[in-house]
Formats: C-alpha cells, sequence, structure tokens
C-alpha cells in the first residue's frame, strides 16, 4: 500500500470515530488516560476541560477537573459582552442556551427561544461582564470573567491558558496584556491568520499557537508561515491532518497538534502521522 493510500485510510478511520463519538444525545464523559506508549503527546483540555456535566462548559469546575487531571495547558473560549468586556464563553447561542437559565428580559422577549436554534447568536448577549456572572449557571456549574481567568492562574501558576477569542482576537488580547501585568506569560494566545503574529508578539506574547479551523490557507502557505515564525505550535482540525504537513512542519521545529480528539483510537491515528498534541475533553495525562 502507498503512503498515500495508507495515510487517506487512517484519516477515514478517524473521520469515522468522530461521527461516531459525536452522534447521539448520550455523551460519554468517563476520562481516559492515555497508556504510556502516547506519553509524549501534548494533552490541552478543550473549552475548560470536559465534566460530567458535558463539553464547552468554560467554568470554574472544568478549569478545577483540568487541575486535578493533571492538565499543563488548558484552553478556553473567549467572549465579548456588549460593552466590550471579557467572559468565559464558547459562543451566545448554543452553548449559552445549553449553559445558562434564560433570564428574563431573554425569556420574555424571545419565547421558547431556548429550545431552538438562532439566526442571530448575539441575541442574547449580556450588556457587561457583570450581568453574565450574576447568570445562574446549570447544574451547579460557575461562570468565569477575565479577573476570574486571572485569580485562577495566580492560585495555580504551573499551568497556561491557551486562548480561543471568538471575535477581535488583537483587541482582546490587548485588554488581556493590560490586565495581565505578570501573568501575562501564562497565557498562549491562539492566532487565526498571518498577519496576527506580530502584533501579538509586539503585546509581549512570546509563545503563539497558530490555529488553522478558521484559516483558509492550504498546506503550503501554512508551511510557509511555519518557515519564517517561531510557533509554539501548528493546530489544524482532525480532516486536514495529513503526514506531509506533519512531516514538514517538523522539519522546521513547529509540532501539529490538532483538535478535538476524545477516544483512544483518535488519538493513536493522529500518533501514527506524527501529531504531538491533541486538544480533548476527555482524554487525560497517563498517571
Amino acid at each position: 500500500m502507498s503512503p498515500l493510500a495508507r495515510n487517506a485510510l487512517i484519516v477515514l478511520a478517524l473521520l469515522l470515530a468522530l461521527a461516531g463519538f459525536t452522534s447521539g444525545s448520550n455523551l460519554d464523559t468517563t476520562p481516559v488516560a492515555l497508556p504510556p506508549s502516547l506519553s509524549h503527546m501534548t494533552l490541552i483540555a478543550h473549552a475548560g476541560g470536559g465534566i460530567p456535566q458535558g463539553k464547552y462548559s468554560n467554568s470554574k469546575e472544568g478549569f478545577a477537573s483540568s487541575v486535578r487531571r493533571g492538565y499543563r495547558l488548558i484552553e478556553t473560549d473567549i467572549s465579548w459582552t456588549k460593552n466590550r468586556q471579557l467572559v468565559l464563553l464558547h459562543d451566545w447561542d448554543r452553548r449559552f442556551r445549553h449553559y445558562f437559565r434564560p433570564h428574563s428580559l431573554a425569556k420574555r422577549l424571545f419565547p421558547g427561544f431556548y429550545n431552538r436554534p438562532s439566526k442571530n447568536e448575539l441575541l442574547l448577549q449580556t450588556e457587561n461582564a457583570g450581568q453574565f456572572m450574576a447568570i445562574k449557571m446549570n447544574m451547579g456549574l460557575h461562570q468565569m470573567d477575565l479577573p476570574a481567568l486571572l485569580a485562577f492562574i495566580r492560585d495555580h501558576p504551573d499551568r497556561r491558558i491557551v486562548t480561543d477569542i471568538k471575535r477581535d482576537n488583537i483587541k482582546a488580547l490587548t485588554k488581556i496584556a493590560a490586565m495581565a501585568g505578570k501573568l501575562k506569560n501564562s497565557f498562549i494566545p491562539q492566532i487565526y491568520e498571518p498577519d496576527e503574529y506580530e502584533p501579538v508578539r509586539a503585546l509581549g506574547f512570546k509563545t503563539i499557537i497558530f490555529t488553522a479551523y478558521r484559516s483558509r490557507l492550504d498546506d503550503r502557505a501554512l508551511i510557509e508561515f511555519v518557515k519564517s515564525h517561531r510557533l509554539f505550535a501548528l493546530t489544524v482540525p482532525a480532516r486536514r491532518v495529513n503526514a506531509d504537513l506533519v512531516t514538514t512542519a517538523n522539519r522546521y521545529n513547529t509540532p501539529v497538534f490538532t483538535h478535538t480528539l476524545n477516544t483512544l483510537k483518535e488519538a493513536e491515528a493522529m500518533a501514527s502521522l506524527g501529531v504531538r498534541g491533541i486538544y480533548t475533553d476527555f482524554l487525560v495525562p497517563p498517571g
């Protein structure tokens, strides 16, 4: 079998596994430890870390669980409020509706909104971080804003935060840099386009991940960027992973990470292609 055919079969198997894992309403939230054979893989806790209540919570409980499970890197989603404050939230539509009880204004203006998808993801966006923090979160969870995240970092200086900022990345990182002070080194910003690299470096962030899930750059353009920029990692969605991309990035001392994987079969398939890092909800560090 040719290397190209082998690579295609591996990726096909991974995609089928992903489809099987994410279909259906019953989510398996049981943590699975990596075996010693995969101990070289870097694990990044996704969206604060998976917990029994689910994924994408970006909650205090998620962060605490990630610490207990031994993650050193924790990725978190960061969104804007209407008055341009930062809160830890994946989006103001599906995840907000899932994790937060309907506040009275939204319930009155948009009856039934919490039971159906929205065409406007900002309908329920709170005016400020104070309003966001005042809404009761479902399932006994507790939300976080930027001050809460900085408090977490002070309490856990050996952990690093990987940012996934949903809009206006540079403006958000500018605000984070100003508020974080000496804690800035605990952040690993993700950038989404090549022209974000220098502004982020200028803000004082020295450890940067280029993540390609929003980018239209093809593999050749990604490699050209890797060749001329120092990166902590190049992150690509699982469907884009291929042996040529991984091998070439490694040649330029840039490991390839991928997301979001939650089974050992998926992790083993990616490891066989040379991937060195995984964003995950429920795979946990060995030991």
